[in-house]
């Protein structure tokens, strides 16, 4: 759900069609959706961003993507494919890398932090 109380009217719109979805789970914050359903997919495209967070669960164990209202990240598990596809649809206006290149990154950066204080 979101936190922004002046939502603008094409968000508010959306907000309103993914909670008639499931009454009950509103008020606890978390709904399940079809993603199946265009109308639905079509509000969730347009809400997510305002959403305080957003977890995409497959039908296995296990998340594939989340992001949240930090705006720092978004994690997602792609094939390479979908990667590339993603990265031209963005067109360059964010960075998207593997994962452990991240990890790697980190842990780099915290080793050279470690190391200029010994």
């Amino acid at each position: 759900m979101s936190d922004w109380r002046d939502l603008p009217a094409d968000v508010a719109a959306a907000e309103r069609v993914i909670q008639d979805q499931d009454r009950t789970a509103r008020r606890i914050g978390m709904i399940e959706v079809d993603p199946t359903d265009p109308a639905l997919m079509d509000a969730l495209r347009v809400y997510a961003a305002w959403s305080i967070c957003v977890e995409i669960h497959g039908d296995g164990p296990g998340l594939l993507a989340s992001m949240d209202d930090s705006g720092r990240s978004i994690c997602a598990e792609l094939t390479v494919t979908e990667a590339q596809d993603w990265r031209s649809s963005v067109n360059g206006c964010v960075a998207i890398e593997p994962l452990e290149d991240t990890h790697r990154r980190r842990r780099q950066s915290r080793w050279r932090l470690w190391r200029r204080r010994q």
